[in-house]
């Protein structure tokens, strides 16, 4: 229902909808949508202890920590996001856009051979998407 709150731009149901699923659901997913909101906000700290909290609740969920590690890469603190992207792949995990990130950071460190290591990750786990078809393209016109 949130979704639905933020596609119309109530922005406060959205809030309150996703406050709602986050304490009545163990899944990380209801965490994620509400820091999202937060963090499109600008309100960090709240999006932060969101999946904090969600981490710590379910911690065996890789996607928390992408959602961590996504907040951590727009502050521009890359090692930590490298090591939060780790965190999420080392646990089962629905979001393929962590290894997009992951490939993102790689190459602002200047590993570019991991970078496309991770986009190939990328491609072999993402649903068809526009962002996928490019990524493709990009890897075929490297080789």
């Amino acid at each position: 229902m949130g979704n639905c709150y933020v596609v119309l731009k109530d922005l406060k149901l959205a809030e309150e909808a996703f406050k709602q699923a986050v304490s009545r659901s163990s899944s990380v997913y209801p965490a994620l949508n509400l820091a999202d909101l937060y963090s499109r906000q600008g309100r960090m700290p709240e999006a932060e202890e969101v999946l904090t909290k969600a981490i710590r609740r379910s911690p065996s969920e890789g996607d928390g920590y992408y959602g961590l590690a996504l907040i951590r890469f727009e502050q521009g603190r890359l090692e930590e996001a490298a090591q939060l992207c780790l965190q999420a792949h080392q646990h089962p995990h629905r979001v393929a856009d962590v290894h997009l990130l992951l490939g993102k950071i790689d190459l602002r460190q200047g590993k570019p051979l991991s970078a496309v290591h991770e986009l190939r990750l990328y491609v072999a786990e993402a649903k068809p998407n526009p962002v996928r078809d490019r990524v493709m393209k990009l890897l075929e016109d490297t080789k």
